[in-house]
């Protein structure tokens, strides 16, 4: 389980999950999961599944481990999405509104349900920040923030943006790598990031006209833009190797 998420949102996050499952499946051939905290993923890769059951109706149920996989959608051949689940947007839970939700044993319970859902398990984790109507367990906790600290590997995808670099300072969670979607003529550079972050620059995305095309269009998964598949298909290996001692708070 690889848990990939932003200080802040606005960084790309959910089309860099989607894109990078698609890079390491066609590269790797094994199978790839993402699991959708964020509400983001059916829209970017195209298919039908806001107000899908999902995570969220797991947590909320008794049911088994193996039920969580019965909530896939299949995306293309060897990859398949779990949605965030709990209906619509308008009609999500708030903080208030499901504290059975966050039962600490459930959360645990997926985490282990969630590592077996394929070979390579994306959790697109969203911004794991407390703010008014953002998913959060009992106790205060937020599931985002529980997903980068569960995680073996965890990734922050961020660009050269200071505001978002002074966010990450205020979460206190520790990134085990970075994901560097770059700009022309910003400021910061690499560098800038990781002596930010404590963690190194895996893979650097060039923002790209073509990849925006692709996600409004709703073909991202068929013609995902090479360029892109070729900046990203070795962050995987690479995050694990320069991350697995990470995730959890500084």
């Amino acid at each position: 389980m690889i848990t990939v998420w932003s200080p802040k949102g606005g960084q790309g996050l959910s089309v860099t999950v989607a894109a990078l499952a698609l890079a390491h499946l066609r590269h790797d051939g094994a199978s790839v999961a993402i699991v959708d905290l964020a509400g983001d993923q059916p829209a970017v890769l195209g298919v039908e599944g806001v107000g899908s059951v999902g995570v969220l109706d797991w947590l909320g149920s008794r049911a088994s481990p193996q039920a969580l996989g019965r909530t896939a959608i299949e995306v293309i051949d060897g990859l398949t999405l779990i949605p965030r689940g709990g209906g619509p947007p308008s009609v999500r839970p708030r903080p208030t509104d499901a504290p059975e939700v966050a039962r600490p044993s459930r959360v645990v319970e997926l985490w282990g349900a969630i590592d077996g859902l394929a070979d390579l398990v994306l959790v697109d984790a969203g911004v794991p920040a407390p703010a008014p109507g953002a998913l959060r367990l009992a106790y205060g906790a937020d599931l985002s923030r529980q997903a980068v600290r569960a995680a073996a590997t965890n990734i922050v995808v961020v660009r050269a943006c200071y505001l978002a670099l002074r966010r990450f300072g205020r979460l206190d969670l520790a990134a085990g790598a970075i994901v560097f979607l770059r700009e022309p003529r910003r400021a910061l550079v690499a560098a800038d990031l990781e002596t930010t972050v404590g963690a190194p620059v895996v893979g650097t995305v060039e923002i790209d006209p073509a990849v925006a095309r692709a996600t409004d269009s709703g073909l991202l998964t068929s013609r995902l833009p090479r360029r892109l598949e070729r900046q990203l298909v070795d962050v995987v290996h690479t995050a694990r190797r320069a991350g697995s001692a990470f995730g959890g708070v500084t």
